[in-house]
């Protein structure tokens, strides 16, 4: 199979590794996502630097044909929208290029890592710069008809003067735009706010109990047996702990379920993405 180069594009960092046949990491790093076309940019670079990758694999927001690499809609990358990333790739260097969405990627890592989440209904979302998910049965990746099945983020809520998305609702962008420039990120502040000034506590219980509805909402659509959570959010290390104590604040209907942060943390897309060439390389030995 050889080395993988594999990238996880995201609404705010791009992070990247190279890894072995045996799916170590032998490096990783990360680089700012400011938009699509130096996103593209950037990851040439990498290619170049790294002769001896056999192949790239790409994690990366939207509604993608992860067959063709076609991207529909590129979710927080706009300039995405309508780009065939498989192909850019391909033909500007021989490289064997495999894509897929950045949630399923997190899937994709959480079903090397964990026996118990290849067998009933389970789900895993991803909350970053932007709300993604993906549905988990039987050990498979079910998309549906169009590629949109997990895409929880994009389901509407009702709210107290208008309708919007959860994306709107739970994305680490959208927390962003409403704390303190003090804070040095969204994650910043829901780890060292100072629950004394209430209307920071009113932020973070807002923020918690959005969160809690949007996991309440979900478990009664498809009563999964896990939901694992990936992305930027997994580097608040309270997480599942405060999440518990709003979901049984509101009235938890679901005593066996289990919520977990993803294996990789917020790293799971880098691996993920690097899993589905395994996998598809051992198809075809």
């Amino acid at each position: 199979m050889g080395t993988i180069l594999s990238i996880d594009i995201g609404g705010t960092n791009t992070k990247y590794g190279l890894l072995d046949q045996d799916l170590n990491f032998i490096h990783k790093g990360y680089f700012e996502t400011d938009n699509g076309k130096n996103v593209l940019r950037k990851v040439e670079e990498l290619v170049k630097i790294n002769p001896e990758a056999d192949h790239l694999a790409i994690s990366c927001p939207g509604i993608i044909d992860y067959k063709s690499g076609h991207i529909y809609r590129g979710g927080a990358i706009r300039d995405f929208d309508n780009f065939n990333i498989k192909d850019y790739f391909e033909n500007r260097f021989s490289i064997k290029t495999f894509v897929d969405n950045d949630a399923v990627c997190i899937g994709r890592a959480e079903l090397h890592a964990s026996k118990d989440i290849r067998t009933d209904v389970n789900a895993v979302i991803s909350i970053g710069t932007g709300v993604g998910g993906t549905l988990l049965i039987d050990g498979d990746i079910y998309r549906g008809k169009n590629n949109k099945a997990g895409e929880f983020g994009s389901m509407k809520n009702l709210g107290q003067d208008e309708i919007k998305t959860w994306n709107s609702w739970l994305s680490l962008r959208s927390l962003s735009e409403q704390i303190p420039a003090s804070y040095h990120s969204p994650v910043d502040f829901l780890e060292h706010f100072d629950p004394n000034e209430k209307p920071l506590k009113d932020i973070y219980n807002q923020y918690y109990l959005n969160l809690a509805a949007f996991i309440r909402n979900i478990t009664w659509m498809i009563d999964p047996k896990i939901i694992v959570i990936g992305g930027g959010i997994t580097y608040v290390s309270n997480l599942v702990k405060d999440l518990w104590d709003f979901l049984d604040g509101t009235g938890n209907e679901h005593p066996t379920l289990s919520i977990r942060k993803s294996s990789y943390k917020n790293y799971a897309g880098v691996f993920g993405a690097a899993t589905m060439v395994k996998e598809q390389c051992d198809e075809m030995d």
